[in-house]
């Protein structure tokens, strides 16, 4: 996603991934970092001083990632001190769209992030299974599968009828 807004101008980018501040630095772009604690396996930094980073800050739109997305529970965070980092982000944010592959989709991990009422857009893969897409549709949420064909791709797909489930004997 980085690598798309690389050569964008007049942009400010807020981050707390090293690896994305990385990507963007010879960007024309602006681009703030946040600061905080290094968390090695994602490269993200978060804790209090990320937090007070962004309980300053005001952004248009919050592409989001995560670990975990369900229905009943939202979304999670296998690092209690990165969900309370992704909550502030929520919280510096008018618009808020969520960005993860069909893999999260039914997992729960630790710490809750948010509710489902909280994201605004939900990006993903053309492998979501249809039925958890149909049900976050009814949540009033806009879904839109990325890729060539993604545009065009999820209207048809939710038109299908699923296919049936057994055994045959």
């Amino acid at each position: 996603f980085a690598r798309q807004l690389k050569h964008t101008r007049n942009i400010k980018i807020v981050t707390n991934a090293v690896n994305i501040a990385q990507e963007l630095s010879s960007s024309p772009a602006e681009v703030i970092v946040t600061g905080g604690m290094l968390r090695l396996n994602t490269l993200a930094m978060i804790g209090p001083i990320a937090v007070a980073t962004l309980a300053g800050l005001h952004v248009d739109k919050l592409f989001l990632a995560t670990n975990g997305v369900d229905l009943k529970r939202g979304l999670t965070s296998p690092n209690v001190t990165e969900a309370q980092t992704k909550r502030a982000m929520l919280d510096s944010a008018a618009e808020v769209i969520l960005v993860t592959d069909h893999s999260k989709f039914g997992r729960i991990a630790l710490a809750q992030v948010c509710g489902l009422e909280r994201i605004d857009c939900l990006i993903t893969d053309a492998g979501a299974p249809i039925e958890f897409l149909q049900e976050i549709e009814k949540l009033r949420l806009k879904v839109k599968l990325a890729g060539d064909a993604g545009k065009d791709e999820w209207p048809a797909r939710k038109k299908r009828t699923p296919p049936a489930t057994g055994t045959a004997g």
